[in-house]
This record gives structure tokens, C-alpha cells and sequence, in this order.
């Protein structure tokens, strides 16, 4: 009887964690300021110059395969006219980062796995070339990587770790140096004055297991 019991309770702390979790998960793609030039948004791939796309989805395709690509659609970004941003950017010379020619959005939906969309983002030259490749791993040399595992994994994987999901801010994410997308929790842990101390978990969203565990800072 108490093993029945406990394992009811069990049952019952477990559904109550999964209710308080989000059913979904999403990533935008970000959008750079050029102060006083507002750059053109994309409609369609058409809207690139034909030696810019050939060079562009060659390269998408050789990194994450033709499959993943295939699933991916052009869902906005911007695309620099370099007379017109120095005319209109008195300080274009100051910038402290090398200003892209295109800034591309590309989406794909896992409704099933609890991504409600993922946008990735690529940062080309005006020759084409890759200032900042496509925050996506390289599906073509590991294809297992094109397989995501459902939220609901990674909410049981941190879970298991001893994060308070009610109390999470959960998003999915690109890390470079891991080369994979991750399920990221971020638990607020300590406030002191306006400096906030949170805890975080990465879960593998290719595979829902825990990469790692680390501590991070921020403010109001």
C-alpha cells in the first residue's frame, strides 16, 4: 500500500510540474540598427541578385544537407544599399563591426516537438561570402543533428537536474562552440540590488540529454 501510495504521489508531482511547463518554444532571428538608414526586407529569395542566391543556397546546402534545407522557408531580414546607408548614417565609419549586405531569415516549424518556429539567421557580403554563417548546426556532416527530441524531454531532463520549471524561462538556441541546438532553462536564483543571478541548464535538443550546467548574471 505504501509503495502504491508513493508512487500516486509521484505521479501527481510529476503531472503538476509538466502542467506548469510551456507546450512550445520559439526563436526569433535578429535585426541589426543602422541608425538613421532602414534597410529593405526581403520578401523572397528573389530579391537577391542571382550570383548572391547561387552562392547562398549552395552553401546552405552543403552545410545543413539538401533535406534540412528543403525545409526551411525566407521569413524576412535585410538587405543593405551601401550608397544609400552612408548617405543617410553620418557615422556609418565608427561602426565597430563589419556591416553586412544581407541579413537573412530562414524558418522552419516542429509543431509535434513543441517548436512552435525557429528562426535562423545568415550575414553575407555583397559578393555573397559569409560574414556570420547560419546559427543552425552542420546538419551534413552529422545528420543526426537534423532530429529534434520534444520540449516535454527536455523539460524531464531539467527537471531531474533540480530546476523549478514553473519558475524557468525556457528558450531554444544555437550554441557555436557545442556545434547543436539546445533547450536552455534559466532559473532566477538571487536578486541583489538591480544585479540578478540566475542558473541555467543546457538539454541537447538532439538527443534530451543534459550538456551542462552553469550560473549566469544580469540586471533590471
Amino acid at each position: 500500500m505504501r509503495t502504491l501510495t508513493s508512487t500516486l504521489l509521484l505521479l501527481c508531482l510529476t503531472a503538476a510540474v509538466f502542467a506548469d511547463a510551456p507546450s512550445h518554444v520559439h526563436k526569433y532571428a535578429g535585426y541589426s540598427s543602422l541608425g538613421a538608414y532602414e534597410p529593405a526586407r526581403p520578401k523572397s529569395l528573389n530579391d537577391i541578385p542571382e550570383s548572391v542566391r547561387t552562392k547562398l543556397v549552395a552553401h546552405l546546402k552543403k552545410r545543413l544537407g539538401e533535406p534540412f534545407y528543403s525545409s526551411l522557408q525566407l521569413c524576412g531580414g535585410q538587405i543593405v544599399a551601401f550608397a544609400e546607408f552612408h548617405r543617410r548614417e553620418s557615422g556609418w565609419k565608427d561602426y565597430k563591426w563589419e556591416v553586412f549586405a544581407y541579413n537573412l531569415h530562414f524558418e522552419f516549424r516542429l509543431a509535434d516537438k513543441g517548436i512552435e518556429f525557429y528562426q535562423a539567421s545568415i550575414r553575407l557580403r555583397a559578393d555573397g561570402s559569409v560574414i556570420e554563417d547560419i546559427d543552425l548546426p552542420n546538419i551534413a556532416q552529422h545528420p543526426e543533428r537534423a532530429a529534434f527530441v520534444p520540449l516535454s524531454s527536455a523539460v524531464q531532463a531539467a527537471t531531474a537536474a533540480g530546476f523549478d520549471i514553473s519558475h524557468c524561462e525556457i528558450e531554444i538556441a544555437y550554441r557555436p562552440k557545442d556545434d547543436r541546438c539546445v533547450y536552455s532553462f534559466q532559473q532566477l536564483v538571487r536578486r541583489d540590488g538591480p544585479s540578478l543571478y540566475f542558473k541555467c541548464v543546457d538539454v541537447d535538443a538532439h538527443t534530451g540529454k543534459q550538456l551542462r550546467i552553469f550560473k549566469q548574471q544580469g540586471t533590471e
